[in-house]
């Protein structure tokens, strides 16, 4: 299992890569989650004003004896009501899409980095957890030996510290080779499609 976590490993200047790619390919999508946040938290906000504003006319048209009809008053609220109950669905729901995306990138990179770290220091019920998020459901137990297949983005990772691995073997003595294998699997195409 070490070998496993090992060869996830992610550099610090890998990481800082892999970050600014992660911020060109889902930065736009975040801008957009801000702003519908911001316009529906608006939309809310204002159904509230109403709502307190047809209160304060409801309660001044009582006092006079005239203005809205008790049907009228309660047809409006009962609107603004639902609408703002809609608006509130969706700001949660938007919030807790965004909070789920930040976390699993969070999980991800911090995994990248520290996979073995943490399953050394980690109790049996966080292990779990932890070869859950990383492994494959595929993984099998062959001629007594577990063959343990790690999930899309680490396997990229793998295939990342397999390349520099060989590159570096393949070097000469004087540097020829090439110790800055790109393109990285999360660079260009591979994110984009």
């Amino acid at each position: 299992l070490e070998p496993v976590l090992d060869s996830i490993r992610l550099s610090d200047d890998d990481l800082k890569q892999l970050i600014v790619a992660l911020n060109d390919r889902f930065g736009n999508q975040q801008d957009y989650l801000d702003k519908t946040i911001t316009e529906t938290r608006a939309e809310y906000d204002n159904i509230k004003a109403q709502l307190k504003a047809l209160a304060y006319e409801r309660i001044d048209a009582v006092k006079k004896g005239r203005g809205l009809s008790d049907e009228l008053f309660d047809q409006v609220a009962e609107e603004l009501t639902e609408r703002q109950q809609s608006l509130n669905a969706k700001l949660e729901s938007l919030t807790n899409a965004n909070f789920g995306f930040l976390t699993t990138i969070s999980y991800l990179l911090d995994l990248a980095q520290n996979a073995n770290n943490l399953f050394n220091t980690a109790d049996i019920s966080t292990k779990n957890k932890l070869l859950s998020f990383i492994l494959d459901a595929n993984s099998v137990l062959m001629d007594k030996k577990l063959a343990l297949e790690v999930i899309y983005p680490y396997k990229a990772l793998q295939e990342v510290n397999k390349k520099e691995s060989e590159d570096s073997k393949n070097s000469n003595w004087c540097g020829s080779g090439d110790s800055n294998p790109w393109p990285r699997p999360w660079q260009g195409r591979a994110l984009n499609n």
